[in-house]
């Protein structure tokens, strides 16, 4: 579009230069020439603003330096934002990346915790199956001391009576020495009568 303004401005100006050349010239004034003479008002105009459309292509390629400036500030504004954009897309892919292995991390967790809890319920139960098995052996061991104590009361018992046995028979064996004695002792009166 400016490139086309200012084609429009250069022939605009070649034009007027074409009229003001005729001006100049003596046999060249507008009026001795009638195929200009309907472009005379615009030629009256065009001279008295020749001098500021002369200074237009210079102020259009101001006007051009400034919009080029305005643009180069605009590309490294472009460029800038594209860069952080770059930089905030890597962030958020680390960020992303960070998150699926602190949520790989966290499932591990859980299945650590549910296998311990498993493994933890599976020796709850073996430990009450001990207790049970240890309870039924405090019984069977608290069974067998009283049938220990019995048999141990028992066998004093008969110790006690083997003893009483014992002294009877000790008693009757020092009777029947004694009843021996003196039957030997009759025996002998008796052999020493019969023999007178």
């Amino acid at each position: 579009a400016l490139d086309a303004a200012q084609d429009q401005l250069l022939s605009r100006l070649k034009e007027l230069c074409f009229l003001e050349e005729l001006k100049d010239q003596p046999e060249g004034s507008p009026a001795a020439h009638p195929e200009l003479q309907p472009q005379l008002p615009n030629y009256e105009r065009g001279i008295s603003h020749l001098g500021l459309l002369k200074e237009q292509p210079q102020s259009l390629r101001n006007e051009a330096q400034s919009k080029d400036v305005k643009i180069i500030a605009l590309q490294k504004d472009l460029d800038e934002a594209q860069r952080q954009l770059s930089e905030q897309e890597t962030v958020g892919r680390n960020l992303l990346s960070q998150l699926q292995k602190e949520q790989q991390n966290g499932q591990a967790l859980v299945e650590w915790a549910r296998e311990a809890s498993a493994k933890a319920e599976e020796q709850s139960q073996a430990l009450v199956l001990k207790e049970l098995e240890a309870t039924k052996l405090a019984t069977l061991l608290s069974e067998n001391s009283l049938e220990v104590e019995r048999l141990q009361q028992e066998v004093v018992e008969r110790e006690r009576r083997m003893a009483e046995v014992s002294m009877g028979m000790s008693d009757r064996m020092v009777q029947l020495n004694e009843e021996k004695f003196v039957l030997g002792k009759e025996l002998k009166s008796m052999m020493e009568q019969l023999s007178v």
